[in-house]
Parts: structure tokens; sequence; C-alpha cells
């Protein structure tokens, strides 16, 4: 019980690394597309670089639909990953965080966090991320994920409905500015009751704030294993 009042700031420490990590990441994906492509290079960086530090959702999308436009320019019918590699990516994801929820020692004061976020992550269907369709790519569908989940703590079959991956993403971006910026420090409370009470409250939570950082990860690792294969 004595690391309980530590949880916030270990937690918050990992996250702001996740953030900061994929942000470098995503410079760099857009880097190695300029040195391999003269007029990409001239689109993107030509007094015109517009992304910030890479850290909105819309700026993630941008350098996506940039990675699939260049493998498009040499393999034309690339729809983006198959059902297979992102399955795959939900297991890996839902492993990965389970680990860590473990061997990090979270059992103890996180439980009811973990559980809502092993509910939005049944109801996460391949359809709802890294889609390509008629020259639109899209890393996150908008549409609500739902699924009829079986819930522990109810012991009872559910309709579980939860937000859109883009509204969850949206969520934690807000979360890792107050972080970034340190703005926690001077606000009297972050969450007021008024707000704690409400539905969507329960998307202010750290693995799912994680699952979101490495689903984005690992879509990009598969699309740019691919670009790797097409150069």
């Amino acid at each position: 019980m004595q690391k309980i009042p530590l949880l916030e700031y270990f937690m918050q420490s990992v996250f702001l690394k996740m953030t900061g990590a994929q942000e470098q990441k995503m410079k760099c994906i857009c880097w190695e597309l300029a040195t391999e492509d003269y007029e990409y290079r001239y689109k993107r960086y030509n007094g015109r670089w517009d992304l910030g530090e890479c850290s909105n959702y819309e700026a993630k999308n941008t350098v996506y639909q940039d990675l699939i436009e260049q493998i498009n320019k040499q393999e034309h019918s690339y729809k983006g990953l198959n059902p297979d590699q992102k399955r795959n990516i939900i297991d890996s994801a839902t492993k990965t965080i389970k680990e860590f929820y473990k061997t990090a020692g979270l059992i103890c004061g996180m439980q009811r966090d973990f559980q809502i976020y092993e509910n939005m992550m049944k109801a996460l269907t391949i359809e709802r991320f890294s889609n390509a369709n008629n020259e639109s790519y899209i890393l996150f569908s908008n549409e609500q994920l739902s699924n009829t989940i079986y819930d522990t703590l109810t012991k009872q079959k559910l309709q579980y409905k939860a937000e859109s991956l883009i509204k969850m993403y949206e969520q934690m971006y807000a979360h890792r500015n107050r972080c970034a910026h340190n703005t926690l420090s001077y606000q009297e409370h972050p969450l007021p009751f008024n707000i704690l009470a409400k539905d969507n409250n329960k998307y202010e939570n750290y693995f799912i704030r994680f699952a979101i950082l490495i689903l984005i990860d690992y879509i990009f690792i598969e699309n740019y294993k691919k670009y790797l294969d097409v150069l």
C-alpha cells in the first residue's frame, strides 16, 4: 500500500517517455521517406514542415498516409495491413501491457483501471485501425468500439460499447499536454468531481493510453517493414 501514492508519478513518467519516443519516430520516418523520394522531400521539408512535434492525431495520420503512399508508388495495389497482421497487433499489444501490469507490481492499486482497459481491448476489432481504401488512408476509424464481452466483475455477459480510438487518442493527447507542460502543478484538481462522474472519465486510464500508443507503434512497424521490402 505504501507505493500507491507513487503510482501517478511512475505511470506519468512511463507515459511521457512513450509519447516522446513515438513523436521522434514519426519525424524519423518522414526523414527516411524524404531520403529516398526527392519529390516527397520537397513537399514535406521545403519550408513547409507543418506537423509540429507529430504529437496530435492529425499529424500521426498524415505520416501514416505518407508512408502508405510511398509504398503504393512501388506496389499500387497495397491496401494496408491484412487481417492476420491486425489480429497479431492486437494480441501483441495485449500481451505487452499484461506483462507490464504484472511485472511492475500494479495489481495493487490499479485493478479497476486494468479491468476497464481489458474490456476496451475485447471490443476492439480489426476494422477499427490501419485501413486503406480508395486512396484514403486512415490510421484509426472514428466508429465506436462495440462487442459482447464477459465481465469478470459482474460475472455476466454484457454488450460493451466504448468511444472510438480517435476520441480516446484525443483524451490521451490532452493528458500528454497536461503532463508535458506541467499544468497539473498549478491546477487545484485536474479532474473535478463533475468530470469524474461522467462516463467517458473511464478513458482517463494509463493502460488505455499505453494501448493506443502501442497500437500506433506496431501499425507503423509493420507498414515500415513493407516499405523496406518494396523499396
